[in-house]
């Protein structure tokens, strides 16, 4: 056997012991006791040379492997590593310091885990009455210990620092809890509530030894939110009103606004419902306090009960803590006005998003209250199309560019199978004889216009029966035009200036 075969063997064997992981040590022995029973004077020379370098690069390359490698992928590994899953909450027992009223019923919120200012592990939960109507109580934080395998409940309950607190989540720490909830209590001076506040309680072996409460965000005024009421069709067509904060700080909403008229036209009652055929909450038995930091939307369905003789009636809003939005620009002829609760959904509901519509225009005048809306209708051969026009009311410009967001409902506004027109640049009728979207300014006598066009022939694509064709600009409804008994394949062309359509 030569050198270069031995070498060969070594490192073979060196791959195996190494995919099995052995110890430096253990190698180091194995090779010094092969070479134990040889005597000295047939150790020596060139016999023994090569061989024992070879076992001491052995050696030397074992120990760089099983001690140095590990430490030098170590090097490399993420310097977050992935966290052990939280160990899974037990479920909430009855409460036990918890009396609700009639018609309300106990409802377990919120929960935690937590290590106590002895270092015995709790759990903490929150409690609180609510109604049919979207009222609630405040909050009760009780907290219970294990003992047999199952939670003993600990008195006193964590009592937070004010009263009247709807919690928002409850966060385990070393000591105790850090608890965010928002203050449904008035505020001083005539000021609305809604103060989100942090208190962090430290629980001792008795309960609470400290809370200490800071305000992380202030209640959203009338000041702070633009005020839009959108046409919006999930899960059925209705009209929602949408809070946007507009400020440069974070502020707070919750629950069903109350709509009072703006007119004397004639009295309207306003209910308040947690979810229905429009909208609202999933299943949650509450409207969730919610924090909106700036430019997020909160949104309300409105739903009615119309009745065969009124007078329309201006609606105005008011929030659960008092703030006054002011009035709505929509108006009604209805009995009853149907207030939803406030949630994140554009369309004021939970479970059915808002679809929207892909690339839809932008600019100035999606905000605009000072347009006009005209739509008008040709024919050509078996082709059909409507032109969609916005105009300046008064002496006011605004901007626009893209494509116009249109929809394409049955008889009774419900979205058809498929709501969006496909997008397009140009088509057999017209549209933009370029490949660049334009800028467009609308202002007196300055128009700026979108074509829609369908066929009539299946052939040419997915058909719906009739209907309306339906634009929104930006949050109100801006129009509506009628279809023809059928409409296949239908698409919308950007907006470009003047009234055809085409340019």
């Amino acid at each position: 056997m030569n050198v270069e075969e031995l070498e060969s063997i070594v490192r073979d064997e060196l791959r195996r012991d190494a995919a099995n992981a052995p110890s430096g040590r253990q190698l180091r022995a194995a090779v010094l006791a092969a070479v134990a029973g040889v005597p000295m004077t047939e150790r020596a020379g060139r016999r023994w040379a090569v061989p024992l370098l070879v076992a001491a690069a052995v050696v030397a390359l074992a120990i760089a492997a099983t001690l140095l490698l590990p430490r030098a992928l170590g090097r490399h590994q993420p310097a977050h590593p992935k966290p052990s899953p939280t160990p899974s909450l037990p479920a909430a027992p009855y409460p036990v310091g918890l009396t609700c009223g009639h018609g309300q019923q106990p409802v377990s919120g919120v929960g935690a885990r937590f290590v106590d200012a002895v270092g015995e592990v709790g759990y903490a939960y929150d409690y609180y009455c609510a109604g049919t109507d979207g009222s609630r109580t405040g909050s009760v934080l009780e907290w219970f210990r294990t003992a047999g395998g199952q939670l003993v409940y600990q008195a006193p309950p964590l009592i937070l620092a004010l009263q009247n607190q709807y919690v928002m989540s409850l966060t385990g720490t070393d000591g105790g809890l850090l608890v965010r909830a928002y203050d449904a209590s008035p505020g001083l001076a005539g000021h609305p509530g809604g103060v989100v506040v942090e208190t962090r309680l430290s629980v001792d072996a008795d309960g609470v030894a400290a809370a200490n409460g800071v305000a992380v965000a202030q209640p959203c005024l009338a000041t702070d939110l633009t005020v839009g009421v959108a046409q919006v069709y999930e899960p059925a067509a209705h009209t929602a009103m949408q809070l946007t904060n507009h400020s440069g700080k974070a502020c707070a909403v919750w629950g069903n606004p109350r709509y009072v008229q703006a007119t004397r036209n004639g009295p309207v009652t306003s209910e308040s419902v947690l979810r229905g055929p429009i909208g609202g909450l999933a299943d949650e038995p509450s409207a969730p306090p919610l924090l909106l930091q700036p430019g997020q939307t909160a949104s309300s369905a409105i739903g009615g009960v119309p009745v065969s003789r009124c007078a329309v009636l201006g609606l105005s809003a008011v929030l659960p803590n008092g703030v006054r939005l002011g009035a709505l620009h929509t108006s009604a002829c209805i009995g009853s006005v149907v207030g939803y609760p406030l949630v994140r959904g554009e369309n004021g509901s939970e479970t059915h998003p808002e679809l929207k519509a892909p690339a839809s225009a932008t600019g100035s005048c999606l905000d605009s209250r000072d347009l006009s809306f005209g739509f008008s209708q040709s024919q050509s051969g078996n082709r059909g199309s409507t032109t969609v026009t916005i105009s300046a009311l008064g002496s006011e410009s605004c901007t626009i560019t893209g494509y116009p967001d249109v929809r394409v409902t049955d008889d009774h506004m419900n979205l058809q199978r498929f709501p969006f027109p496909a997008q397009t640049l140009r088509g057999p009728l017209g549209g933009l004889s370029g490949d660049k979207l334009p800028q467009l300014t609308v202002a007196p006598g300055h128009p700026a216009s979108g074509l829609v066009e369908w066929s009539e022939n299946p052939a040419d694509g997915h058909c719906d029966s009739g209907g309306d064709l339906w634009l929104t600009l930006g949050t109100p409804r801006a129009g509506d035009g009628p279809l023809p008994s059928r409409v296949c394949a239908v698409q919308v062309h950007p907006f470009v200036a003047g009234s055809t359509g085409s340019g």
